[in-house]
């Protein structure tokens, strides 16, 4: 690496383990503190779009799907929300909050017989 020049990588905690470290782009982390910037300026939808946009580029990351899944809540997006807790139940099993989050997302889409699987 040149003198001087930054590593292309950001480290912040995986969103499943309170130990782990587990690094991340650049870009992924400039993202994902954008959209919590939208957020909490109370632009939820502005945020939900730069967290699709970051999905695009980097498929099947637990930071962003969990992201997703809490901002599909906020905006009470059932279909949406439904969609992004069953990638993230895929990326990462061992989140049984995503699993209860599916299963409430399911009961409340009236699809009782998928929520109690």
């Amino acid at each position: 690496m040149p003198k001087g020049r930054r590593s292309d990588f950001a480290y912040q905690r995986n969103a499943g383990s309170t130990q782990s470290l587990k690094p991340l782009p650049r870009r992924l982390q400039a993202g994902l503190e954008e959209a919590d910037d939208l957020a909490k300026h109370g632009n939820p939808i502005a945020a939900r779009a730069v967290l699709q946009d970051l999905d695009r580029q980097y498929p099947n990351r637990e930071e962003i799907l969990f992201e997703l899944v809490n901002f599909n809540i906020d905006l009470n997006d059932l279909p949406s929300l439904i969609t992004a807790c069953e990638r993230l139940i895929k990326v990462a099993p061992h989140l049984a909050d995503a699993q209860i989050t599916l299963g409430r997302a399911y009961m409340d889409s009236v699809y009782p017989t998928l929520a109690l699987r």
